[in-house]
């Protein structure tokens, strides 16, 4: 879960329960409403009753917006490039979307906040990758888990090995890859130069 899926539960806008005083310890150890970790406690404050005035006798129609959330991806090809204005199909709960990355290979959109899992091919009939995404469910980039999450996420791929916390030879290889592409110490451990830096380039 994020807190937007779990204000969008709540029937809350995501801000409205980020920025809740009862939330502020949580807000200065995440910094990032995107990322949460198990044990994590998100407090629900209680809902506030909204007035309108109207016309008695008369039928009036309120329309609830549905919560939603901003998706953004760099989607890379299997050689690491951008794919640029490359044209995309998005599907997230059986809505299909259209579109083209733009120079950078930036992908965003607008999908609802409960949304869990969605599917984007990318590029034309010749040349084209698909991709599957889990919504909602990155761990922090202190968490092993979420240094594993975010290299896999960036194409550094070293299979089944291990587990969410240990360290295996393979994975030691795609920290250390990573490491020298973004001129760290070639180290194969995740310092905090390295989780600062794989933050930084992935955007949460």
């Amino acid at each position: 879960d994020c807190v937007a899926s779990i204000a969008a539960h709540y029937g809350f806008p995501p801000d409205d329960l980020w920025n809740d005083l009862a939330n502020e310890a949580l807000k200065d150890e995440r910094k990032n409403p995107n990322v949460l970790s198990p044990g994590d406690v998100v407090v629900i404050p209680d809902k506030r009753p909204k007035e309108y005035s109207a016309a008695t006798g008369a039928r009036h129609l309120f329309h609830r917006k549905g919560l939603t959330t901003l998706l953004r991806l760099v989607l890379l090809n299997q050689t690491g490039q951008p794919w640029k204005n490359a044209p995309y199909t998005l599907t997230v709960d059986d809505v299909v979307r259209r579109g083209h990355t733009d120079g950078r290979g930036l992908l965003k959109v607008t999908i609802p906040a409960t949304a869990r899992v969605g599917h984007v091919v990318v590029g034309g009939d010749d040349d084209s990758q698909e991709y599957t995404l889990r919504l909602g469910e990155l761990d922090p980039v202190r968490d092993l888990s979420g240094v594993r999450m975010r290299l896999v996420n960036l194409g550094y791929d070293f299979g089944d090995e291990g587990d969410d916390e240990t360290i295996g030879h393979r994975f030691q290889e795609a920290l250390r890859a990573f490491q020298r592409e973004h001129d760290l110490n070639s180290t194969g451990e995740p310092d905090d130069a390295t989780r600062q830096k794989l933050e930084a380039v992935y955007g949460s």
